[in-house]
């Protein structure tokens, strides 16, 4: 390890669920950063999109804990792998109570929190979020993220965060050979995982009604998940 190398440890809860995991796995194999040593750590468990193979020579490991309110367990797996890691900075991709009862005893450690919009689409959590917020929040050296939306959200709900807040948009690359032509009027897209808790669904009836009075504007969805099959044959119906 030379003086300039960083040693970061991303904390998600686990490899399985789509974006988050994406994301983490396109930073940790980034080329060009070697003044970075990366690691990853699973709350619960490893999983499908990200794993042990896929990660390959980054350095992994995994809390073991079950439920986010599972503190005790949470205090002794993670005190084991920051003495195995030695991070200097702890990225956090979840709001997990197990992590954030934890930021108190991290003082030491730069804590970076990137809000991936969870607490955007968990409004049934929102009392308890709200409150580990309030008693835990400042203790994050900077909350990043992932939209401009999300940081007006997010300073909505936490304003006594928003000078620790800022936006860096998500970079998307996709390896995509297309005919298709972009055309010199709107075009509204969507990129991501075809699911319902995306709201598609919505989407395409907001372009039924657009399309009603601007049959200019172009709607390009690009993705794969669950609910393609439904979301095709809403738009079929919906004359898209």
């Amino acid at each position: 390890m030379t003086d300039r190398q960083i040693n970061v440890l991303h904390i998600l809860w686990d490899g399985d669920l789509g974006g988050v995991q994406r994301y983490v796995h396109r930073i940790v194999t980034a080329e060009g950063w070697s003044e970075f040593r990366n690691s990853v750590c699973f709350c619960s468990s490893e999983g499908r999109l990200l794993n042990r193979t896929q990660l390959g020579k980054i350095d992994s490991d995994c809390l073991r804990i079950k439920q986010g309110w599972n503190w005790i367990s949470a205090r002794r797996e993670l005190t084991r792998v920051m003495e195995k890691f030695h991070p200097s900075i702890l990225h956090v991709h979840c709001d997990s109570p197990s992590i954030s009862h934890q930021l108190p005893r991290l003082s030491e450690v730069g804590c970076i929190y990137m809000e991936h919009g969870d607490t955007i689409s968990r409004t049934n959590r929102s009392w308890f979020t709200n409150y580990l917020w309030k008693r835990h929040g400042s203790r994050w050296d900077r909350i990043v993220t992932n939209s401009h939306y999300s940081k007006e959200d997010f300073a909505r709900r936490f304003p006594w965060l928003e000078d620790r807040t800022v936006s860096v948009p998500l970079c998307l690359t996709l390896d995509v050979e297309t005919e298709r032509e972009i055309p010199d009027t709107p075009v509204v897209g969507y990129v991501g995982r075809l699911v319902h808790a995306k709201g598609i669904d919505l989407l395409l009836d907001a372009a039924k009604i657009v399309r009603e009075t601007r049959s200019d504007v172009t709607f390009v969805l690009y993705g794969d998940g669950e609910d393609r099959a439904a979301l095709e044959t809403q738009a079929s119906k919906n004359g898209l």
